[in-house]
């Protein structure tokens, strides 16, 4: 399995891969990472590379509204049903919903959210919720950041979207 992360050098994002082992799990690799010269994406950084989602919207301003209000209503009701399934000890649920969410999430630049998820999946795959609620908790705090700063993006670019 393959871990993305992150970090942010005068807003331009490096990707880096590394190889998930079983020997730790997601939040111990990017706990070590912390202070390096890889340091993950802290709680004061923007929660959302807008390059990458620029990029996968075209430029487009149009795209881009359409893409965040979906990724938001949709991200929206799956942190809801994660934190449910969470509750519930549905693990299974918590691995499909977490998997789903997750996917998006990369895809769109949603680079903090990104290691909850995967580790939320992982401890759905294994059938053990133990650190679940706290993971889901984190999730959603930064589904929230993520919401608020997409939305100010929004209203800041607002007369791109409305240029003919």
């Amino acid at each position: 399995m393959v871990l993305y992360l992150c970090c942010i050098s005068h807003y331009r994002v490096l990707h880096v891969l590394f190889f998930f082992f079983k020997q730790k799990t997601a939040y111990e690799m990017l706990r070590s990472l912390v202070g390096s010269e890889m340091c993950i994406r802290d709680s004061s950084s923007a929660p959302v590379d807008m390059a990458r989602l620029l990029d996968f919207t075209d430029g487009s301003p149009e795209n881009l509204r359409e893409l965040v209000t979906l990724y938001l209503d949709q991200t929206s009701a799956q942190i809801e049903q994660i934190e449910a399934a969470v509750r519930d000890g549905k693990a299974q649920e918590v691995r499909r919903l977490a998997h789903s969410c997750a996917g998006a999430s990369a895809t769109c630049g949603m680079t903090n959210l990104v290691p909850l998820l995967r580790e939320l999946e992982r401890l759905g795959a294994e059938n053990v919720l133990a650190n679940a609620s706290e993971l889901a908790r984190r999730a959603g705090i930064e589904f929230l950041r993520i919401r608020e700063f997409l939305e100010a993006y929004l209203v800041e670019h607002a007369s791109l979207a409305a240029r003919p």
